[in-house]
């Protein structure tokens, strides 16, 4: 899952797309800036990022310790900011003063292979799209950045360097005294691949691959184990979380005692067990068949994706601050036709990878269509809230109606993008006002009565006696299902947050009645609006693993 940093980048990324192209190039400046500057092993505030980027500083500092991200991943975000900031412009490489290397002549200049270069890249070498004189695109970097990042890792570059490239004798002589070591001892991969590395003068990493290609080809007769497979699951789960935080893959070998290989088939089982856990059920359409339409749902212009929807007739931004922009009609069907197919995609890849040996290429394929999904959604969903806010304004009556409404009506919206059946040609407003109406109707009531919404239906179900006690038993079943579902995906105030607000903790001789935002903020110290938004951060993660049913139930609908 994306911390709450990484969230505010992308959104940062996407307004700076629609930004004039100096802006941009000074974003681009503000990334080379960030990684001379940051220290291994720091954290940094999004507050801190946002000034390199963009100049702009708030008058009253962010003190959330949510938004801190560490070097590592930071180093990872700036890659990919620079990477898609550029790859929205046309910059020419002649109108810049610094001098910009490719991959090709950056792998030429110090003798390394390009995709060495590649693996540097995720270290901090941070490069952009450039147009060269014949026209052409290509990914550079430039000489500064460059000369820095040799600075700070001179040992590593030193080191790569000094390899030649490995010709086909010395390949095979490599493979045959692998066979070797595997027939003395079976369960000594990761020793056996360091002993080759140094008796050839090879790296770690050149080894591992000569022999996994061998394993892959069936060129060995005897094979190590498999020391991951041995793993205990909590383990395994342990090694990803610590991966997933930023914490190198050299310093996971040795905290664990593993070998790269096996840290990497540890990560590699835990992603798979994440993608089997999204739910990705789909709308069906006529395009899916037709390769000339998916072609264009998968490639489509850049304008189509990134251009701001027409704006109504009302004024350009609402009470609560929200463009008053509207999507054409084929927009709103090719972004839901986009979103959809991506999901089968997703789904037809999921299901080739093994769950004893995944394939990393198969789940960053999976993951790559998850991502872009998850992309198309944010956009469906940003251009309709304003839609929620106007069924809200005809609802609610006061301050405190109007949070909890809110609060309920982007639950409804997420719920609604997930349910709505594009291909039979109706407009979503439609749909989603209907799911709007038909909720507040139920919220309005309850409210009423003094009960506090969506926490009812999942919350105090033993005090409804008209519910059958198989339906109390599946509700209970649910509740446990939710509870594992947000220990393993939510930091711990995100779970308070939403256990408190839907009822789902329990004491020793009765079910926690739920609490109104503002209760929940007094118990966390946070404002209710900022309780709120961490609410909606917290409902995104969850959306992405429980089934709609389960949806449903902590959504109260």
């Amino acid at each position: 899952m994306n911390s709450p940093v990484c969230e505010q980048l992308n959104l940062l990324l996407r307004q700076a797309s629609y930004a004039p192209q100096g802006l941009r190039l000074a974003q681009l400046d503000g990334c080379e800036k960030i990684i001379k500057i940051i220290q291994p092993g720091s954290e940094y505030s999004f507050e801190f990022v946002r000034y390199q980027l963009t100049g702009y500083r708030p008058s009253k500092p962010d003190t959330d310790d949510q938004n801190i991200i560490g070097y590592d991943e930071l180093i990872t975000q700036i890659n990919e900011y620079s990477y898609q900031l550029s790859g929205t412009m046309q910059i020419q490489l002649n109108s810049l003063e610094r001098k910009f290397l490719t991959g090709p002549a950056l792998a030429k200049k110090f003798h390394v292979s390009e995709k060495t270069i590649s693996r540097w890249r995720s270290k901090g070498l941070v490069g952009r799209f450039l147009t060269f004189p014949d026209g052409k695109r290509r990914f550079a970097f430039s000489e500064n950045i460059v000369d820095h990042f040799v600075e700070i890792n001179r040992k590593k570059v030193n080191h790569a360097s000094g390899f030649t490239k490995i010709n086909l004798v010395t390949r095979e002589a490599i493979i045959t005294r692998l066979q070797q070591l595997a027939k003395e001892d079976p369960s000594s991969r990761w020793q056996s691949i360091k002993l080759v590395a140094s008796e050839f003068n090879r790296s770690i990493e050149s080894i591992r691959s000569i022999l996994e290609a061998a394993i892959r080809k069936k060129l060995l007769t005897v094979d190590f184990e498999t020391r991951a497979a041995k793993m205990p699951a909590e383990l395994k789960r342990e090694i990803y979380n610590s991966y997933e935080k930023g914490i190198a893959v050299a310093d996971l070998c040795r905290k664990f005692d593993r070998s790269r290989s096996n840290i990497y088939h540890a990560i590699r089982l835990s992603q798979t067990e994440d993608l089997l856990a999204i739910d990705l059920r789909y709308i069906e359409a006529p395009e899916f068949a037709d390769d000339k339409e998916t072609e264009k749902l998968l490639n489509p212009e850049p304008a189509l994706l990134t251009r701001h929807p027409k704006k109504a007739e009302s004024p350009s931004k609402d009470a609560m601050g929200l463009d008053n922009k509207i999507l054409e009609p084929d927009e709103e069907y090719f972004l839901f036709a986009r979103y959809n197919y991506l999901k089968f995609l997703a789904d037809q890849v999921r299901k080739t990878i093994s769950l004893n040996n995944p394939s990393a290429s198969d789940i960053a394929k999976a993951r790559n269509y998850i991502n872009q999904a998850r992309k198309t959604r944010e956009k469906i969903v940003e251009t309709n809230l304003r839609l929620v806010m106007s069924v809200v304004r005809k609802h609610s009556h006061n301050n405190y109606e109007l949070q909890e409404y809110i609060s309920e009506g982007n639950m409804v919206l997420l719920n609604s993008v997930e349910r709505f059946d594009f291909s039979k040609g109706n407009k979503f407003s439609t749909y989603a006002t209907w799911a709007l109406v038909k909720r507040f109707a139920t919220l309005k009531a309850k409210l009423s009565r003094n009960y506090i919404p969506a926490g009812e239906e999942i919350g105090d179900v033993a005090l409804n006696h008209r519910i059958a006690t198989s339906q109390i038993n599946a509700r209970e079943a649910a509740r446990k299902s939710l509870q594992k579902a947000m220990a393993q995906n939510l930091q711990q105030r995100e779970q308070i947050i939403v256990q408190e607000h839907f009822g789902l903790i329990e004491s020793s001789d009765s079910i926690h009645k739920p609490r109104s935002l503002a209760q929940i903020a007094e118990i966390v110290g946070l404002s209710k609006e900022r309780v709120r938004q961490i609410e909606i951060f917290a409902l995104k993660k969850l959306r992405e693993v429980l089934t709609p049913e389960q949806f449903e139930l902590l959504s109260g609908k």
